[in-house]
This record gives structure tokens, C-alpha cells and sequence, in this order.
């Protein structure tokens, strides 16, 4: 795959040798990852809840990891994407990491206006992702081959909670829109995604068994 990547960078975006890295490494046992990025952002926000660690991880044999968001932000490709691609012989996965308070992750009112949550965000990242490294018919009939094909968030909740100073009548009114709007957000989540991808999700700190 690491390959394939780079021959893409330089085939379709036109970068010199050397220009362009991969960010590859075996692993295997129980690890755990973040988003630094993310992180980061909201230090200023959450110092008191702010923690790295968002995705456990285990698999018995070896799996490959490429920090997918930095190779297209290498590549100066527009538009928001995933974090990791994993993969092995015949399983490869796209996932994107959150740290959220959990009012977040589903629609959710900000500042007067309706927002559509970080499930759905993460699922159009992973969507986002595909359709660039696809783009490349080597990377596409790669991609295409394997058997089992994943698209993952992997979140933390914070413990903040939003609604705290709400009256309690105004909490049942956005609750109960709130219902609605969720379960027009769980059809868009169920429905297929590209490439015979399937859209999974896993709440820190349960352990996603490869």
C-alpha cells in the first residue's frame, strides 16, 4: 500500500521524489491512538478533560498503520478526511477519531443553528478519503479486493455537559427534537457506503478486536 500511495503522489499530483512520505509502521498486541490534532484544538477549551487516548486497539497478528490525514495533507488535498488507514491481507479499515462531549456526536443546536454531529462528519471524512484514494486505479483495485472493508469512528465522551444551565422544560422540548433528528441520522449512518465499506462505531475504552 505504501507503494501504491506514493506512486499515486507522483502519478496524479505531479510530486518529485522525496517530496512525499508515508507514515508506515507494523503493529500488533494492544495499542492505543490518538488524534493530536484534535486534541490540541481543544486544550484551551477542555484542560481538565482533555485525553489523548481515543481508539484501543488489539489484534493477535501483525496489521499495518499509515497516518492516512497527513499523507493527503502531504498531498495539499482539499476538504476534511480521516485519521488512519489499517490494513492486512485481507481486511482494511478508514477510521476517524473523536474526542467529543456526547451532545456533539448527534444533531445538536450551536449558536441557533442545526448541526449534524461528528457521526455523521466522521462518516462523510471516511467517505471523503476513499473517493481521493481512489481516484487512483491502482489504489482503487487495491482497495477493492479485500474482503472485509471498514469504516470506523472510534470516540471519547467528555464529561461536560451542555445542557447543564437549560430550564427543564426547554430540555424536554430539545430533547424530543433532538429524538427526531437522531433517528433520520441513524438511516443516513445504516445506509451502504462505497466500495462495499460497512460504517462501525466504538466508545473508548472498549477494545476493537481486529
Amino acid at each position: 500500500m505504501k507503494d501504491l500511495l506514493l506512486n499515486n503522489s507522483l502519478i496524479l499530483h505531479h510530486k518529485s521524489v522525496g517530496t512525499i512520505s508515508v507514515n508506515e509502521k507494523c503493529i500488533s498486541g494492544a495499542i492505543s491512538l490518538n488524534d493530536n490534532i484534535a486534541c490540541c484544538s481543544c486544550i484551551p477549551f477542555f484542560v481538565n478533560s482533555c485525553e489523548k487516548e481515543v481508539f484501543n486497539f488489539y489484534s493477535h497478528d501483525a496489521v499495518v498503520l499509515i497516518n492516512i490525514e497527513e499523507y493527503l495533507n502531504n498531498l495539499k488535498m482539499t476538504g476534511r478526511r480521516c485519521d488512519y488507514l489499517l490494513y492486512d491481507e485481507n481486511k482494511i479499515m478508514l477510521a476517524d477519531l473523536t474526542c467529543s462531549m456526547e451532545e456533539y456526536l448527534h444533531p445538536h443546536l450551536m449558536l441557533g443553528e442545526m448541526q449534524q454531529g461528528k457521526r455523521l462528519t466522521a462518516r462523510q471524512q471516511i467517505e471523503h478519503t476513499l473517493a481521493l484514494l481512489t481516484e487512483a486505479p491502482d489504489i482503487a483495485e487495491y482497495i477493492n479486493r479485500k474482503s472485509i472493508k471498514i469504516g470506523l469512528l472510534a470516540y471519547r465522551i467528555k464529561d461536560e455537559d451542555l445542557f447543564a444551565d437549560i430550564p427543564k422544560q426547554m430540555q424536554d422540548l430539545l430533547a424530543a427534537w433532538l429524538a427526531m433528528e437522531k433517528e433520520l441520522e441513524m438511516r443516513k449512518i445504516k445506509f451502504p457506503m462505497s466500495h462495499g465499506f460497512s460504517f462501525e462505531m466504538i466508545k473508548y475504552p472498549n477494545v476493537y478486536q481486529w
